[in-house]
């Protein structure tokens, strides 16, 4: 059954999603081979994890913006669906904000400066390898977690494309036709 046709996502919107999407993706995958990539090529592959991550959380702080400007400029009505859908990307954008910050925090518990495109970023306090650890556990957890919300968010997309027959995902896609 279709539901009556939303409009599309502007450019913008749907650009940061996409770039943002694969900016985790890459992000996690980095971590991933860090941890267990050949010795010589880690610190290498770290410190591109670090970008990586820094330039995801800028992209996600601009898109909240975005977003939240957008809701102003177009209130709509919280119905019961509404409502569970800003839920879950509240939840989506609150651990993509929460998994960049957790590491820095853990670098910067472990005394490390950290440097992202050529900016240092000094840490703020000295070092306390226990409450790194804590992070750094932290840290990881976070990231396997928002992997899982992500996944599930694909999945209630499609969900809503092949189940419910609607424009959910339609509205999101990069080359969908706009009427």
């Amino acid at each position: 059954m279709t539901t009556p046709s939303s409009p599309a996502y502007d450019r913008l919107s749907i650009a940061l999603h996409w770039i943002v999407a694969i900016g985790i993706a890459g992000c996690y995958g980095l971590g991933l081979a860090q941890d267990e990539g050949p010795r010589a090529m880690r610190q290498g592959l770290q410190n591109l994890h670090i970008s990586v991550g820094i330039v995801v959380l800028a992209l996600v702080a601009l898109r909240l913006a975005w977003r939240a400007g957008r809701w102003a400029l177009s209130p709509r009505p919280v119905t019961t669906d509404t409502f569970a859908a800003r839920l879950a990307h509240a939840g989506l954008y609150a651990v993509m904000v929460a998994v960049p910050l957790l590491g820095l925090f853990m670098l910067w518990t472990r005394g490390l400066d950290v440097s992202v495109l050529g900016v240092s970023l000094p840490s703020p306090w000295p070092a306390d390898r226990a409450l790194a650890k804590v992070i750094s556990g932290l840290h990881e957890a976070a990231a396997h977690g928002l992997l899982l919300l992500a996944g599930l968010h694909a999945a209630a997309a499609l969900g809503h494309h092949y189940l419910l027959r609607d424009d959910v995902l339609g509205r999101m896609l990069p080359l969908a036709r706009r009427s």
